[in-house]
């Protein structure tokens, strides 16, 4: 059963100026899981991929139905990929409270597909999966 949709485009132009900054660690440090720390060292398009994981951590807190705070962080959400390229999203909380599900993670499947241009990065989430009882 489809529990929640989510969308999210960003600007780019939103992270070149923080990742220039003085900030730029502490912005990494709120933003991405140890393991997307990770990719982010080994890519030489920082922007990109930053601007793709925050449009993802946004379109899959928009599909819980609690956006990012005190039920869902841009840390609880580690995107990574398998050997053939595609994001795998892992929650990294054992019991998540949201509108649409109550529970432990490991009872749903978030389908996610990101995909960007020169200035915008954009992700849909689809979340399956069974309701709060």
């Amino acid at each position: 059963m489809i529990l929640g949709i989510g969308i999210d485009l960003t600007e780019k132009k939103r992270f070149i100026k923080i990742m220039q900054s003085n900030t730029r660690n502490r912005f990494i440090l709120r933003v991405l899981t140890q393991e997307e720390q990770k990719y982010l060292q080994h890519t030489k398009y920082d922007i990109d991929f930053i601007a793709k994981r925050w449009a993802c951590k946004e379109a899959i807190s928009k599909a819980f139905g609690c956006g990012i705070g005190k039920n869902l962080s841009f840390l609880d959400i580690n995107i990574i990929k398998n050997e053939h390229g595609k994001p795998i999203v892992k929650i990294n909380k054992n019991y998540i409270q949201t509108p649409i599900f109550s529970g432990n993670p490991e009872n749903i499947f978030i389908h996610i597909s990101i995909s960007d241009t020169k200035n915008v990065a954009i992700a849909n989430c689809v979340i399956e999966g069974y309701p709060c009882v």
